[in-house]
């Protein structure tokens, strides 16, 4: 469940060392997305997840203009992964393909960059998490895949921040 081509370790590189290699292999790879934008259940929500780590990894080395333009793509590739068939909630596909929105709403929230969409991310998120997450010990039902294979996509998400 990572992006094709290694993007979070450039963006890790990138921050660590720097490098003008690194940063150009990033704007690479986003332009690439935003000319072909994957469409692909498994693959768009990886790349989604990827790119917003190095969105906020790379912040502060890259132009506003850079920073508009990835925000853009980070918000096609969410508003693709809205279009997934939404499992049940507790579903670890739901967390992995659909809950992955929540990444450009966190990183994308400060910079004022389509503010609609990064706050529809956001109370997404946030429904998901209070009405569901929060008060799973109040749920009757059996959950298929179990509240620990949900719970270890979630914390791919809250160990990325």
């Amino acid at each position: 469940w990572s992006a094709r081509g290694g993007i979070e370790a450039w963006g890790l590189l990138a921050l660590l060392t720097e490098d003008p290699y690194y940063l150009e292999a990033i704007e690479e790879q986003f332009t690439a997305v935003s000319n072909d934008l994957p469409r692909n259940q498994y693959l768009t929500p990886s790349y989604l997840r990827g790119l917003s780590l190095v969105y906020d990894w790379t912040h502060s080395l890259v132009t506003p203009e850079q920073r508009e333009r990835r925000a853009e793509v980070l918000c096609r590739l969410a508003d693709y992964c809205r279009t997934i068939w939404r499992h049940n909630d507790f579903n670890n596909h739901f967390v992995a393909e659909r809950m992955v929105v929540l990444y450009p709403g966190v990183v994308l929230h400060a910079d004022g960059y389509f503010p609609d969409k990064v706050n529809s991310y956001l109370e997404e998120g946030k429904d998901f998490l209070s009405i569901h997450q929060a008060n799973w010990r109040n749920y009757k039902l059996p959950n298929l895949e179990g509240l620990d294979t949900s719970s270890n996509s979630q914390t791919k998400l809250f160990n990325s921040f």
